[in-house]
């Protein structure tokens, strides 16, 4: 019972290492996508923010 217990274990902790890199390859992802969009929001809003202080 105790190594069947134990095969349960690793696989649970293999599974769980295999979810958590294929999150952080789609966060990963996503942040490389979103890069362009945040580099134009970020300068539009430099840009309101002189505008407002000038």
């Amino acid at each position: 019972m105790a190594a069947l217990s134990i095969i349960f274990i690793l696989f649970f902790v293999r599974d769980l290492d295999t979810r958590v890199v294929d999150f952080d390859g789609a966060v990963t992802s996503l942040k490389q996508k979103m890069a362009p969009l945040r580099k134009h929001f970020d300068s539009s809003l430099e840009k309101v923010n002189k505008d407002i202080s000038d």
